[in-house]
């Protein structure tokens, strides 16, 4: 660890005024290959995640948990309109669809300039929302536009809007418009009191069908609520273990390591049985 390979930290300013509000960490072992961007439920703001980060230590992995943009009186933050004049909780209006719509855009800018001015590639780029964040994390994937796809998604209790499945369903609009899509992990609660797991189970179906790939669908004995059991802790390292990037920094500064020139190239390649066209 004498040696630092991280990247740069990112300046607020430099992102779309919604989405200014994060918290951002380099690697444990200080080596900056993946960046996992975390996106907090309703009510809830960066802390717990920025700790969770912290907690689950990658290898070679910097994160950041970033903010929803709208208040939610004085407790904390939500990514879609989510409650009545009166103070209901919404549980279906097309309205939060279209917010999501909406923010859309801004998402999509904000990991543009992770990519372009702080050199973070985007197939080393990993999503892991719970609840509301999981739905904007899944409807970022399914609605990318940039050059390359990111390298993964994690859906923690929640996937697609109800509102959005309805849209689907009737065709109004299509259930992706990405050309490609990074490997998905959808993780429910058995005993979710917000979404019944019949009901989500449906969601990831659908989506399944209409876009004619995999989506890794688990189940555990919990409520709404975030990771909480040693097994599905584990399906979740086990996820990024498969996907993240790892970079050999002792094989890079090993002295074995062989430089090939053009003058030694064709001793090189006849030492390898590898024989020049």
């Amino acid at each position: 660890r004498d040696q630092m390979y991280t990247k740069p930290t990112p300046h607020r300013k430099n992102f779309p005024s919604k989405l200014r509000n994060f918290e951002y960490g380099t690697s444990w072992d200080n080596i900056d290959e993946n960046l996992l961007v975390l996106f907090h439920g309703l009510g809830d703001t960066t802390t717990n995640f920025a700790k969770l980060a912290v907690t689950m230590k990658l290898p070679q992995t910097a994160w950041l948990a970033l903010q929803a943009p709208l208040p939610l009186l004085d407790i904390g933050y939500m990514w879609l309109p989510s409650f009545t004049t009166h103070g209901d909780v919404i549980t279906f209006d097309m309205a939060r669809d279209e917010a999501l719509r909406a923010l859309l855009p801004d998402l999509l800018s904000f990991f543009s300039v992770l990519n372009e001015q702080y050199d973070w590639p985007f197939d080393r780029i990993f999503l892991l929302g719970f609840s509301q964040g999981a739905t904007v994390a899944l409807h970022t994937v399914l609605h990318w536009s940039l050059d390359r796809c990111l390298g993964g998604c994690i859906c923690i209790s929640d996937s697609l809007l109800d509102e959005t499945l309805q849209k689907i369903q009737t065709g109004s609009v299509p259930p992706s418009t990405a050309q490609r899509f990074p490997p998905i992990l959808v993780t429910h609660g058995r005993n979710d009191q917000n979404i019944p797991v019949d009901h989500a189970f449906a969601k990831v179906n659908l989506l399944i069908q209409m876009l004619r790939r995999e989506i890794i669908w688990k189940v555990y004995n919990k409520r709404h609520e975030m990771i909480n059991s040693p097994q599905e802790a584990q399906q979740v390292f086990q996820f990024l273990a498969e996907h993240l990037y790892k970079r050999s920094i002792a094989l890079e500064n090993s002295d074995q390591v062989i430089e090939i020139t053009n003058e030694n190239k064709a001793e090189i390649m006849e030492s390898l049985g590898i024989i020049p066209k």
